[in-house]
């Protein structure tokens, strides 16, 4: 794997960051009938939206489906192993980087592009690992202190970005495929 270095970059985009082994059974588990997803009624909390809220008081994220593996450092699904074997053994990351592990499903609303809106994950010191489950639509976009934008990044299976947590950033919802699976993870501010 390549180096991460987020000390000297804002951001950094790896293609194939793990083997497609793993890329294939991250995939396969995530799409089956058996990984469960919650209906959440929007992809953001309130708190979460910042200075976006102000700016637009009406502004509503679209739904997406949820799954969390790891908050508060501590395992909450019977799929820890899963994401532990395929994704964060490969990138040589152990329980002492993780803050939070969470599987995020936006689901194409057959009538346009929804961007959940400008936010960050938490306000405490972290890093913010974005891994792409399968090929899709539905950018994750970076956004520099102004708010103009830093940075597009297309999902793209085996894909994974990683940035500085303060970093405004939003997902969008797809248009042209049915699925936007991606695998947020919140890393400790040690871990670079």
């Amino acid at each position: 794997m390549s180096e991460v270095n987020l000390k000297d970059n804002k951001f950094q985009v790896f293609d194939d960051i793990i083997p497609e082994e793993n890329q294939d059974a991250l995939e396969n588990t995530l799409l089956s009938s058996y990984f469960p997803w919650y209906y959440n009624s929007g992809a953001l909390e309130d708190d979460q939206l910042g200075d976006h809220k102000k700016l637009n008081p009406a502004f509503k994220a679209d739904f997406q489906l949820t799954h969390r593996i790891v908050c508060q450092g501590q395992i909450e699904s019977d799929f820890f192993p899963v994401i532990n074997d395929q994704l964060l053994i490969p990138l040589e990351y152990d329980g002492r980087h993780v803050k939070r592990i969470k599987c995020n499903m936006q689901v194409n609303n057959n009538y346009e592009v929804k961007e959940t809106g400008p936010h960050v994950d938490t306000d405490e010191p972290h890093y913010v690992g974005l891994y792409y489950v399968s090929d899709s639509d539905g950018d994750t976009v970076l956004y520099n202190d102004d708010m103009t934008e830093m940075a597009r990044v297309a999902p793209k299976k085996g894909r994974m970005v990683f940035f500085r947590g303060d970093i405004m950033h939003t997902s969008s919802t797809p248009k042209e495929y049915r699925l936007r699976p991606v695998i947020n993870i919140n890393l400790k501010n040690t871990f670079v």
